[in-house]
């Protein structure tokens, strides 16, 4: 895991994929700007391209947003739960997550020592659809989701039991 200056931050693959997507993006819009400035005739070929590389940054960038947005919401959250304000909390990273962590995990693991809450993929999917909701309608994986994160919370108060988490949850 990656943390940058301790913070919920974290860069995965997706991380690295958006930021060569990026910089292949200016690159052509670069090249772009050359051919009209030069007035060469392959303009409608650097059209495409600028189209083709923001087509294919677009989406990785929204899901690379997304995950980071989880990852400083569900923070935040740990951190007011447990009262431990250096805590951090992410989503787990398939892929990223599989160097460090193992690859399956129940739902959430919460490691004491080091302050940190790892929620599975799925109910970090779950728990972004309840956060931008109005909360009122949430349906019951959101609400799960939401519960498994407190469960970890209540874990990185030095709980390590699980059924006294349980009950305290």
């Amino acid at each position: 895991m990656f943390n940058l200056f301790g913070t919920w931050f974290n860069i995965g693959p997706l991380t690295v994929i958006v930021l060569l997507l990026l910089i292949a993006a200016v690159w052509q819009i670069i090249k772009l700007a050359k051919s009209v400035r030069r007035k060469k005739d392959d303009i409608p070929w650097r059209i495409l391209m600028v189209a083709l590389t923001s087509l294919i940054l677009l989406p990785a960038a929204f899901f690379e947003i997304r995950l980071q947005i989880a990852n400083a919401t569900m923070t935040g959250l740990v951190r007011q739960i447990s009262g431990n304000y250096s805590a951090v909390a992410r989503c787990q990273r398939d892929m990223g997550d599989s160097l460090n962590f193992n690859t399956y995990i129940a739902h959430g693991l919460a490691y004491i020592d080091k302050g940190l809450v790892i929620i599975d993929g799925t109910r970090c999917h779950n728990f972004m659809g309840w956060y931008l909701s109005d909360k009122a309608h949430a349906d019951d994986n959101q609400t799960w989701s939401v519960g498994v994160l407190i469960h970890e919370s209540v874990h990185l108060e030095g709980q390590s039991n699980e059924a006294i988490t349980e009950c305290e949850t």
